[in-house]
């Protein structure tokens, strides 16, 4: 029994990591910021945009009354998180904390000077809201355009960065994750299988998905548990036997690596979220419609979730609020066709790692993960 329940939570790491692949204070309005846009936008949606400064697209149906939008360059934007450069002026986009149906488009301008030996696919969007520290967001450099694009769920402060000029471009490319991952049971009533799960890949290549050129180092360690090298997954792992939860939500968790002659020793902390929320529609008793459905999930609470639709025909990706429902419409499936389906949600938070000898991509996720495999028609 013990040998199933290694298996099936080796399974489930492997799908929670393909999942997971697409990522916070205001230092205070200081009275100097300077307004440089402010329209209304209804259900209809609509685009604001400052040409060479930012460009935001609301699609219809992402608001359902109308909403005035400002935006302002924050005349105080404190310190880059370590490691990195603004690459952009930082943007405050009000009101603040306002969130969306439907993820809105944000697409931020910067000044290839302002990049120094950074690549210009490394630029990436950046968030701070209140009380948090800056964040990176899952981002679409433009080098032809000197733009970088994301999609956005609240507002808050937003700014584009780059690793600092004298960071290697290359080096060992890490993943540090730490993983509490739910299966929704029907029933009455239902239940929930966990599985919680510590793991470390290194790879030759930049590999934020699937191992490419995976190594092996010489020993891992997170907080008192020693990781295993698991072949099967090209990772190093550490889980227990049955569902037993380890992963304490709030807590930190401390990543210790012996790298031999594979790479350097590093150190790395991170806190698991507080809010666990897993989903309980669709389940893998489910049939949903391609007209349109609504996912539900239960443990809703502050930030953000995203949700990976993987269908037979093309995948569907958003970030959404953590407020227990997102309603998929036909339109978000239209590129879908009937069949088996997967629908990954995701709460997390993630940081890049910046230590020497280590790929400026390289990072340390902490994230709380649901899984559902059911029908499309």
């Amino acid at each position: 029994m013990r040998t199933i329940h290694l298996l099936l939570g080796l399974a489930m790491l492997l799908a929670l990591a393909a999942g997971g692949c697409s990522t916070s204070g205001t230092t205070g309005n200081g009275g100097g910021d300077e307004t440089l846009a402010s329209e209304t936008i209804g259900t209809d949606g609509g685009t604001i945009a400052v040409p060479g400064e930012f460009s935001l697209d609301v699609p219809s149906g992402a608001v359902d009354l109308p909403v005035e939008i400002t935006v302002e360059r924050n005349a105080s934007p404190g310190a880059e998180p370590t490691g990195y450069d603004y690459a952009s002026d930082v943007y405050r986009f009000g009101p603040d904390g306002q969130t969306f149906l439907t993820p809105v488009s944000l697409t931020l301008d910067y000044d290839p000077a302002d990049l120094g030996a950074a690549p210009e696919d490394s630029v990436r969007v950046w968030y701070r809201a209140t009380g948090g520290s800056w964040t990176p967001l899952a981002s679409t450099p433009d080098p032809g355009n000197d733009q970088v694009a994301c999609a956005v769920a609240h507002f808050t402060d937003f700014a584009a960065m780059a690793p600092e000029s004298d960071l290697p471009g290359d080096g060992v490319f890490c993943v540090l994750s730490v993983d509490k991952g739910f299966m929704y049971i029907p029933g009455d009533p239902g239940t929930s299988l966990v599985t919680d799960a510590v793991s470390a890949r290194f790879d030759g290549d930049v590999a934020p998905c699937e191992p490419s050129d995976p190594l092996q180092v010489d020993a891992v360690t997170c907080n008192a548990w020693e990781l295993d090298w698991v072949t099967e997954a090209n990772r190093y792992v550490y889980m227990t036997g049955g569902y037993d939860e380890f992963i304490v939500p709030g807590d930190d968790y401390t990543f210790q690596v012996d790298g031999g002659a594979t790479a350097p020793d590093l150190e790395e902390t991170i806190t698991f979220p507080d809010d666990t929320p897993y989903m309980t529609y669709p389940n893998m008793s489910s049939v949903c419609d391609l007209s349109g459905f609504t996912v539900l999930w239960e443990g809703d609470g502050a930030g953000t979730v995203t949700l990976s639709l993987l269908g037979t025909g093309g995948n569907v990706f958003v970030e959404v609020p953590n407020s227990g429902s997102h309603a998929f419409t036909a339109g978000d499936l239209s590129q879908l066709s009937a069949g088996s389906a997967m629908l990954v949600m995701n709460h997390f938070d993630q940081r890049y790692i910046v230590a020497a000898g280590y790929h400026p991509e390289s990072f340390i996720v902490a994230k709380v993960t649901s899984t559902a495999s059911f029908q499309l028609q």
